[in-house]
């Protein structure tokens, strides 16, 4: 597969069809088809941007400035075309300071929620409807060098968790709103966990750094 001449930054591939989307430093989002030799779709944003699937292969979200994620349809489109007009704009508000834009983006696993983190900032939003952040948290930008802090959700859709700059991860309740206090940290990383994965059954968490340590949520309400 074709069309990049920057440096690729983000890759997301649907857990439903055979497509991927990607984007560079450029700004430039592709849309793939596995059976087509060429990008089936472009977009061309203001800045490096940043993509993600939903679980069900519904949507494909893109961030690229301060102020919106935009969702498109993740249905391919045919041929060399641009983009299709996003399904919806969703605003993050002051969340970002109206100058700092996400760099990493996680859909929820029912697909009602989705994470946006970058700069410091962490802020959770309704998936299809576009109104004040859920939630916002701060778990603080990654020590230069480390690549972005990137949000995971809990099976349940309940919490989000976080690598912070302390080297802590940190779980919010999404439905406390506002900017909730964590509900669950987890302390002993010798950097800021970069990296997170939570599993199917709710009671592991696994984040890494220059190591990977597994968490046993518990207490707190996680």
């Amino acid at each position: 597969m074709t069309g990049h001449t920057t440096r690729v930054t983000a890759v997301a591939a649907s857990p439903l069809a055979d497509t991927a989307a990607s984007a560079d430093e450029s700004g430039v989002v592709l849309f793939h088809d596995i059976r087509a030799p060429k990008p089936t779709a472009t977009l061309r944003t203001p800045a490096r941007a940043t993509v993600a699937f939903d679980e069900q292969g519904i949507v494909v979200a893109v961030a690229a400035d301060a102020a919106h994620v935009k969702i498109f349809s993740a249905k391919a489109p045919g041929g060399d075309a641009q983009f299709p007009a996003p399904v919806v704009e969703l605003a993050l508000g002051p969340a970002f300071g109206g100058a700092v834009r996400p760099d990493a983006l996680a859909f929820e696993p029912a697909g009602r929620w989705l994470a946006a983190a970058g700069g410091g900032a962490l802020a959770v939003l309704d998936a299809f409807r576009s109104q004040p952040p859920l939630a916002v948290a701060r778990p603080g930008p990654p020590p230069p060098g480390c690549p972005p802090l990137r949000p995971a959700f809990s099976p349940d859709g309940e919490y989000v968790a976080s690598g912070c700059d302390d080297c802590a991860v940190r779980a919010w309740r999404v439905r406390d709103g506002g900017a909730p206090p964590p509900a669950a940290e987890w302390a002993g990383h010798a950097d800021a966990p970069s990296a997170l994965a939570w599993a199917p059954g709710r009671h592991l968490v696994a984040a890494g750094c220059h190591a990977l340590a597994l968490w046993a949520p518990g207490g707190g309400g996680v």
